[in-house]
């Protein structure tokens, strides 16, 4: 009895304009919280895709430098062992140089090797059957040695050759012990860093991704996009390299001291090399594409990659007027951005979007839809770019 007097009160409230009202209310916010929660998540899978491409970018880095530093180090170990062995030196200099130098030695990205006695003084010069008049006391590289008989193998910050006209390079040194273990000089290669600029330069960032190989004492080797302007900049003090030094690796959001852009940087120390290696694409470029999703403000709307450099968006039950109008405003809210790109006519980056809208008076296959907005993009460029082109399919 209790429960047929209680639904006799409340059938009258079901049915009435408030009780659709409220339901309306309750379906719409629920409705919102699904959005906002598939929105998030699509924001965190941009951020998760963007890491996983960097950290595969940076590991890419990472291998050819220990590689080849590690080939480099052997030929550097082969002349300390050459120069400690009195035979090898009681050899005439052409079949003793061919003895101390192999092939390492001639690569294009890499200088002369060179052997300085104690007092920095070229005594052998793998460039040169004369060996060239030069002191090397100041550089670091040969003090290092001078001072520490257990410092290895030594990795120096960037400098300019004074053997090749200001040639940058970085250098790679090991000490010469005399007989009674004394200091007798040091053997010393140096890397150009024209093979870092070309190894950044294959990889693919995005137009405003940026990468950077930093010396642990805080002075930047190579930076790319390049600039020959801040190589070797004292960066120690700035935000983003106090954070990289106090750990071997990680990941944190930041404002670059170079150029000021808002980067998601993934860093790691190169293993047994005093180098941070980092690699840092824009949070604007990372988000680009939810934010086009967040334009989407239906549970049927849609945004996917499509191609390279392209994406596609589908507006079920749109009007041609308000896929226009979603066009526009995602066209507007990128040119907003202000994201410099010294290739465009505007001086930044831009959309160029093709609409096509299909009314289903005929039949149309869902290929001939995206043929006809791939025309309408081509449009909007032919246009002048940075515009929306827009056609209706019956």
């Amino acid at each position: 009895m209790l429960i047929r007097h209680i639904s006799r009160r409340l059938l009258p409230w079901l049915v009435s304009p408030w009780a659709v009202i409220a339901g309306g209310v309750v379906t719409a916010l629920t409705m919102l919280a699904v959005c906002a929660v598939l929105l998030y998540d699509s924001r965190e899978d941009a951020l998760t895709r963007a890491n996983e491409s960097s950290l595969n970018t940076l590991l890419v880095v990472e291998r050819d430098i220990a590689r080849n530093v590690e080939l480099y180090d052997l030929s550097l170990q082969a002349v300390v062992d050459g120069v400690g062995d009195p035979e090898v030196m009681a050899l005439p200099r052409a079949l003793r140089d061919s003895l101390l130098f192999d092939r390492a030695a001639t690569a294009k990205d890499l200088g002369s090797m060179l052997v300085l006695d104690s007092a920095g003084n070229v005594i052998i010069d793998s460039g040169s059957a004369t060996p060239r008049q030069a002191n090397f006391a100041d550089r670091s590289y040969f003090t290092v040695h001078r001072d520490n008989p257990h410092a290895g193998l030594y990795l120096s910050p960037p400098f300019r050759s004074r053997l090749r006209d200001g040639d940058p390079g970085i250098a790679l040194s090991r000490r010469i012990n005399k007989p009674d273990g004394s200091f007798g000089g040091i053997v010393v290669g140096t890397v150009r860093l024209e093979y870092f600029r070309r190894l950044l330069a294959g990889l693919q960032l995005g137009p405003n991704g940026a990468m950077a190989l930093i010396h642990m004492n805080g002075q930047l080797i190579m930076r790319w996009p390049d600039d020959p302007r801040v190589v070797g900049r004292d960066l120690t003090g700035t935000g983003p390299f106090l954070r990289m030094v106090l750990q071997p690796e990680g990941r944190f959001s930041d404002e670059a001291p170079i150029d000021g852009i808002r980067r998601v940087y993934t860093f790691r120390h190169l293993p047994g090399l005093p180098l941070i290696m980092e690699v840092a694409p824009p949070e604007v470029d990372i988000y680009a594409a939810w934010r086009v999703r967040g334009n989407l403000r239906r549970p049927g709307d849609s945004a996917a990659r499509y191609g390279g450099e392209e994406f596609v968006i589908v507006l079920p039950a749109t009007t041609g007027p308000g896929a226009l109008s979603v066009a526009e405003t995602i066209r507007d809210e990128v040119f907003s951005l202000e994201i410099e790109h010294a290739g465009s006519v505007q001086g930044r980056i831009t959309v160029s979007i093709g609409v096509a809208t299909w009314q289903g008076k005929k039949s149309n296959t869902v290929e001939s839809v995206v043929k006809a907005a791939d025309e309408a993009l081509y449009s909007a460029k032919a246009a002048g770019r940075n515009s929306v082109f827009a056609t209706i399919l019956a």
